[in-house]
């Protein structure tokens, strides 16, 4: 199981400039499907070195929340972790054993519920001190017999964000956040804010 790790540097007058407005570290995750809206995955109050970690393993989940802009969604059910390349069917408030198979990388479910709910994939990440399990990195509306699949990258979205603990839909647009792939070959990577510039930019704090 591979992981990862970003480092987040800010001088001191940056980070203090940024906890006084109450602005937070922000970060998304991105899916193959670039049309998707990004989803709050974890935010933090900035230190002037910031580490978060995560590894790539995902699960599921279900929730009665709306996917509305600026809504959030709380996971109220979950299957965690889940297997790739099966599908794992929702009925009565939960995830059942997983069945069925699909294509390489991809996670699925069908919604045998007879409400329509919304359903996404979770991964557990770590940063500004806190732990925050099974995060909802996306968010989509399910009908009842209908199935969702999803195929998670490991790229990191980073931007500022007034205080809020995540699972927030369209939290910002991909052009306004700072993109960062990872891979086995490349797990780690160091990005600094720029105070001047007002965003983050790869590469250490010089």
């Amino acid at each position: 199981m591979a992981e990862f790790q970003l480092t987040i540097e800010l001088s001191a007058d940056d980070t203090k400039t940024l906890n006084k407005a109450g602005q937070q570290v922000a970060l998304a995750k991105d899916l193959t499907t670039k049309s998707a809206p990004l989803v709050l995955w974890i935010s933090f109050s900035p230190f002037e070195s910031n580490l978060v970690t995560w590894r790539d393993e995902y699960g599921l989940f279900a929730s009665p929340d709306d996917v509305s802009p600026r809504g959030t969604i709380q996971p109220a059910s979950r299957q965690l972790p889940a297997k790739p390349e099966t599908i794992y069917p929702f009925e009565n408030g939960a995830f059942g054993r997983s069945e069925g198979s699909i294509p390489r990388g991809q996670y699925a479910t069908i919604n045998r519920d007879s409400r329509l709910l919304t359903f996404g994939l979770v991964q557990t990440v770590t940063g500004g001190g806190k732990e925050r399990v099974g995060s909802p990195i996306n968010a989509v509306k399910v009908h009842p017999q209908m199935q969702a699949v999803f195929q998670p990258i490991e790229t990191v979205f980073v931007f500022l964000q007034k205080g809020s603990e995540g699972g927030i839909v369209n939290a910002v647009e991909r052009s306004d956040a700072l993109k960062i792939p990872f891979s086995t070959a490349n797990p780690d990577q160091t990005i600094h804010y720029d105070g001047t510039e007002g965003r983050f930019i790869p590469g250490p704090l010089r």
